[in-house]
């Protein structure tokens, strides 16, 4: 005969095992994958680096978040390491870290933003990267006292980036270039009614005028497209 207690076991084994399965996640949204980001001098930025954490262990005192970037794997480069996402013992996240916030609500699912002081292009030449970010919680072990111990394990989530130091995106360069026809039309009204009333010219003369200044305009586009995406 079964056991009356063995369905009992059986729940608090599943509960334990729960348990110690509990784990912190992360999910990358900013940037997304094969994201392009503008990396020059003229345009260098603090990139926001936006992430969901999640947590079923939410009563952790400490979590923290360390992000990389690499080209290849055995080369990485630290963008910000044991960034503290709460604050420490207890209290709810104030926002202590000026380049750090995260939404308000529970750690069921808290949304976070890093902003990333971007390396200029002779640290960070054109490539495609891959981004890392990595959260770990903590037990307390008698803070403050010799040391941490870690509650959950390790949630790595990394996105792939295309670092770009053009001027323009190539997206932007073709576009402009794509935009050529319809200026050098633009032009030839312009020059056209230009030439009619206000300079008061032959009209044939009118025509070719429009014509030359809307051959030229749309040149001149296509040209800054051509340039835009070669520098």
């Amino acid at each position: 005969m079964v056991s009356k207690k063995l369905p009992i076991v059986l729940l608090l084994c599943l509960f334990l095992a729960s348990a110690a399965s509990a784990a912190v996640t992360t999910t990358v949204s900013k940037p997304a994958s094969n994201e392009v980001i503008a990396n020059t001098y003229a345009n260098h930025i603090r990139y926001p680096i936006t992430f969901t954490v999640t947590d079923n262990n939410a009563t952790v005192p400490d979590m923290n978040a360390t992000i990389k970037y690499w080209v290849t794997a055995d080369s990485k480069t630290v963008v910000v390491a044991d960034l503290n996402l709460k604050s420490i013992p207890g209290a709810t996240f104030t926002g202590n870290d000026s380049d750090i916030n995260c939404a308000g609500g529970t750690w069921a699912s808290k949304v976070c933003t890093y902003y990333w002081d971007m390396p200029l292009q002779t640290a960070m030449p054109d490539g495609t990267y891959v981004l890392d970010v990595n959260v770990n919680d903590y037990n307390q072990d008698g803070y403050p006292g010799t040391g941490k111990v870690h509650s959950n394990a390790d949630a790595n989530n990394s996105v792939t980036i295309l670092i770009s130091n053009r001027l323009a995106t190539m997206d932007t360069a073709k576009s402009i270039m794509n935009t050529a026809p319809i200026i050098g039309i633009g032009g030839f009204l312009v020059f056209l009614v230009m030439s009619l009333f206000v300079l008061k010219m032959d009209p044939k003369v009118a025509v070719i005028t429009g014509v030359a200044g809307g051959i030229a305009m749309g040149i001149a586009t296509a040209v800054l497209g051509f340039f835009l995406a070669i520098l």
